[in-house]
């Protein structure tokens, strides 16, 4: 097994797929220093390959040192949407409470990969803050996205009903609203069979 030094050393003179190689070590050691490197090369490394490993590996550390870095890539417009989809997963798979309002503000990027990834993303959180994100995809947005968001709003009635009641009665009118008429369609679907 290679040492962090000779790993690091890989992914700054190795071949793509050497660095490719050193990311993945470099993550799963788990050493805290590894962070640093590990953005560096999402951020700028000259294979678009390297960066998007580099982004998922930072996600499944699960250190939210690694946060401003995949909010950079997520936020950075121009940015390759690819990239900066899989650091909006990589945010929720660290699962910290400061990637809460990066995602929501990726929510509503005009690139429709960030913005799907974003509100996946966001589905994932058991955190009231997201909430109003959620609403605000509903009946705006295309079909696939309206869908997770609707299916993440459903859980959060059912886990947290005092956090929805809390919501301004706009918001809360447009839930109910929305949550009425995917009802009715089920039901007229399921009636149409």
């Amino acid at each position: 097994m290679a040492t962090f030094d000779e790993l690091i050393r890989k992914l700054i003179e190795g071949s793509p797929i050497e660095r490719n190689f050193a990311v993945q070590e470099l993550a799963k050691l788990g050493d805290p220093r590894a962070i640093e490197p590990l953005v560096e090369t999402m951020l700028s490394d000259t294979d678009s390959g390297v960066r998007q490993t580099a982004a998922v590996w930072l996600g499944k550390m699960g250190n939210p040192e690694a946060i401003p870095g995949l909010a950079q890539v997520v936020l950075t417009e121009g940015e390759d949407p690819e990239l900066r989809a899989l650091a909006a997963h990589a945010l929720s798979d660290i699962r910290h409470a400061d990637a809460i309002p990066v995602l929501i503000e990726a929510s509503y990027s005009p690139d429709l990969h960030v913005r799907f990834a974003a509100v996946q993303s966001l589905a994932k959180f058991p955190d009231q803050k997201v909430i109003p994100a959620l609403i605000d995809r509903l009946g705006n947005d295309y079909y696939d996205i309206e869908l997770v968001a609707l299916s993440a709003l459903r859980k959060h009635i059912l886990i947290n009903p005092d956090a929805i009641l809390k919501l301004p009665t706009e918001d809360r009118n447009r839930l109910g609203r929305t949550l009425q008429d995917k009802l009715h369609k089920e039901r007229q679907e399921e009636l149409c069979k």
